[in-house]
C-alpha cells in the first residue's frame, strides 16, 4: 500500500485506517507524519533496526496468483478515497505484456519518473526489471524542468522515456525552445493518462535524429494500469486521420468491448462505452462492496467461469482498423495531469467548509490544458478568500486535486427538471481583483523578469508582486516552466522554493540573496538501504 508522505495529515490517516495496516516501512525522517498509526512502524535507513540482522536470502514462499499484490487509493465519489485491490496474476501478466510490448533488453535504461503512489510506476519498475534492464532513479523527479531532465537523459543514457502527457508536452516545447535535439539514447517513449497532443507528437519527430517507437498508453487503475497501448514510429508523416491519437487494442489476456445503455455491442465508429475484461480486472473497491457490484460485472460475452467486465465509465469508438479512439467521459471523472480525480471528492472537501452551502466542481480547458473549476454558494455573510479556500482544501486533498479557479454564485442554474445545470454555469474569469492583495507593481528587475513570465505563462495582463502564483491558477507543471524560463534570463531558483515562496516578492528576494541553488538531479546507483520513493 504505498502511500505519499506529502498527501494532507487526513488522507494519511484515513489509508492507514482503512486498509488496515500491520507494518509500516518508512524512514526515520517521516516517522513523525504516522505517530498515529497503530502498525509497527520501521525505518529502513535505520541500520541499527533488527531487520538488519535477518538473513538477505531470497524468501522459499510460494505466491497465489489470486493474492493481493498491491492496494492503490484513487479519488472517490463519497469523499474519501478508495482502495483497488490488484491481483499477483494481473501484475504479472500485465509485466510480461509490457516487456513484449516495450522490446526491453538488458542494456535498456528506463526512467523512473512516476511516484510509486500510483500504479503506472510498476510500468516502469517490473517490465525494466524482468527484463533485467536499468532503472533511471532521480531524485525529486517532479521537481525537474527540462534542462534536468536532459540531463539526465544524457548523462545516463536513457533509452526508455515514460512520462504523463503533460511533462511530455512540456518537454517537447523545451526541445523546441532551446532548440536541442532528442538525445541519440532515446529508442522508446511512453505517455499516458490524457489524450497527447498530434501537434506535440509532429514537433517531437522533427527533434528526433534516430528511430524512435512512441506509445500512448490507456487504462484504469482498476484493470492493472495500462490494458490498451497503440505503438507508432515517431515520424513526421505519420497519418492520424481523425486528427487524434488513438489509445489503442488491448495487450496480451485483455479484452476490450464498447457497448451502448442495453449493454450491446455498437458498430465501428459509434460512441458507446469502454468496458475492459481479461487476467487485468481487479477483485474490486476495499470495503466497498457496493461500489464493487457498481462498477465490475460478469462477463457476458466469455465463457469462462467468474470472468468479470469493469466499467470504464470513459467513451470511445473503434476505428476500420480496430484501434479504438477515445471520446470523453460518461460521468463525473476527469483526468487532471494524467491524474484520475471524481470531481465529487473535491465538492465533499469544499462543503466541510462552514462558510460554504454549496460547491461543485467541473474540468473546463484552457489553452488545451484541463483546469479545475470550484463553483461555490457561499453561506449568508460569509467573507471567503481564495487563499483561505486554498489553504482549507489543502488539509484534505492532494494538491493535483486544488481547483484552479474558484468563482462564487448567488444560486446554480437549473433545468426545466430542477436539477443543476452544469452546462450554463459561467466560464471562469478570472481577475487578480478577486484576490485578498491589493495590485503592487514590480519594482526592480527581477521582480519584473518573474512579473513577465507569470503574465505570459497565466495568460493573463498584470500581476503584482504580492500576488500568489497558485492562487493565479498555476499548478505544478507551469511551476516547471517559470523555472526553466527564470533561469534562462538568470535567475536561479527551484520549484521548491516557487512552493515556498510563491509570490514575486518572495521568490525574489530568495534569488537576490544568493541562496537560490539549481536541485541538483542525482541518481541513486549502488547498494543502499531500500526506503520509500
Amino acid at each position: 500500500v504505498p502511500i505519499d508522505p506529502n498527501y494532507p495529515e487526513e488522507r494519511i490517516q484515513y489509508i492507514l485506517k482503512d486498509s488496515k495496516i500491520k507494518i509500516l516501512l518508512t524512514q526515520q525522517s517521516l516517522t513523525d507524519r504516522f505517530s498515529g498509526s497503530s502498525a509497527e512502524t520501521i525505518a529502513l535507513d535505520d541500520p541499527a533496526h533488527p531487520v538488519y540482522r535477518e538473513s538477505k536470502d531470497n524468501l522459499s514462499v510460494s505466491i497465489d496468483p489470486e493474492q493481493l499484490v498491491y492496494l492503490i487509493y484513487t479519488s472517490g465519489t463519497t469523499g474519501q478515497p478508495k482502495a483497488v485491490m490488484v491481483r499477483h496474476g494481473s501484475l504479472l501478466n500485465h509485466a510480461l505484456a509490457m516487456r513484449e510490448e516495450y522490446d526491453l533488453q538488458p542494456d535498456d535504461r528506463m526512467l523512473q519518473y512516476i511516484s510509486i503512489s500510483f500504479d503506472a510506476s510498476a510500468e516502469e519498475i517490473y517490465p525494466t526489471l524482468i527484463s533485467g534492464a536499468a532503472l533511471v532513479l532521480p531524485q525529486n523527479a517532479a521537481e525537474m524542468t527540462g534542462n534536468d531532465l536532459l540531463d539526465i537523459i544524457r548523462t545516463h543514457s536513457v533509452s526508455a522515456l515514460h512520462l504523463p502527457v503533460p511533462m511530455w508536452h512540456y518537454f517537447v516545447d523545451f526541445l523546441h525552445e532551446q532548440g536541442e535535439p532528442l538525445p541519440d539514447s532515446v529508442r522508446l517513449i511512453l505517455v499516458g493518462g490524457e489524450a497527447p497532443s498530434v501537434q506535440k507528437f509532429k514537433l517531437a519527430a522533427q527533434k528526433a535524429h534516430r528511430p524512435v517507437t512512441f506509445m500512448n498508453l490507456y487504462g484504469p487503475t482498476e484493470t492493472t494500469i495500462t490494458a490498451l497501448a497503440f505503438k507508432m514510429p515517431l515520424k513526421e508523416d505519420v497519418h492520424f486521420p481523425h486528427n487524434q491519437i488513438p489509445i489503442g487494442k488491448p495487450l496480451t489476456n485483455v479484452r476490450t468491448y464498447i457497448l451502448d445503455s442495453q449493454l450491446q455491442p455498437v458498430p465501428s465508429g459509434v460512441v458507446g462505452e469502454i468496458y475492459i475484461g481479461g487476467i487485468g480486472v481487479a477483485r474490486g473497491y476495499l470495503n466497498r462492496p457496493e461500489l464493487t457490484a457498481e462498477r465490475f460485472m460478469p462477463d457476458p460475452f466469455s465463457d469462462q467461469p467468474g470472468a468479470r467486465l469493469y466499467r470504464t465509465g470513459d467513451l470511445g469508438r473503434f476505428t476500420e482498423d480496430g484501434n479504438i479512439l477515445f471520446a470523453g467521459r460518461s460521468d463525473f471523472q476527469v483526468k487532471i495531469r494524467g491524474l484520475r480525480i471524481e470531481l465529487g471528492e473535491i465538492e465533499a472537501a469544499l462543503e466541510k467548509h462552514p462558510q460554504v452551502k454549496e460547491a461543485i466542481v467541473l474540468a473546463k480547458q484552457y489553452e488545451g490544458t484541463p483546469r479545475l473549476v470550484a463553483y461555490l454558494i457561499p453561506q449568508k455573510e460569509a467573507n471567503l478568500t481564495i487563499a483561505e479556500l486554498r489553504g482549507f482544501l489543502g488539509q484534505h486533498l492532494p494538491d493535483y486535486m486544488i481547483p484552479a479557479y474558484f468563482v462564487a454564485l448567488e444560486s446554480f442554474p437549473l433545468t426545466a427538471t430542477g436539477k443543476i445545470d452544469r452546462k450554463r454555469l459561467p466560464e471562469p474569469h478570472f481577475t487578480r481583483e478577486e484576490l485578498a492583495d491589493q495590485y503592487e507593481a514590480p519594482r526592480n528587475e527581477k521582480e519584473r523578469i518573474l512579473a513577465d513570465i507569470w503574465q505570459e505563462l497565466l495568460k493573463m495582463p498584470k500581476v503584482g508582486v504580492k500576488d500568489n502564483f497558485f492562487e493565479l491558477g498555476g499548478d505544478s507543471i507551469l511551476s516547471i516552466q517559470v523555472i526553466a524560463r527564470a533561469n534562462q534570463k538568470g535567475l536561479k531558483i527551484t520549484p521548491k522554493q516557487l512552493f515556498e515562496y510563491p509570490t514575486i516578492e518572495g521568490l525574489a528576494a530568495v534569488a537576490e540573496e544568493g541562496v537560490a541553488i539549481q536541485a541538483e538531479q542525482g541518481v541513486v546507483s549502488g547498494e543502499f538501504p531500500l526506503i520509500p520513493i
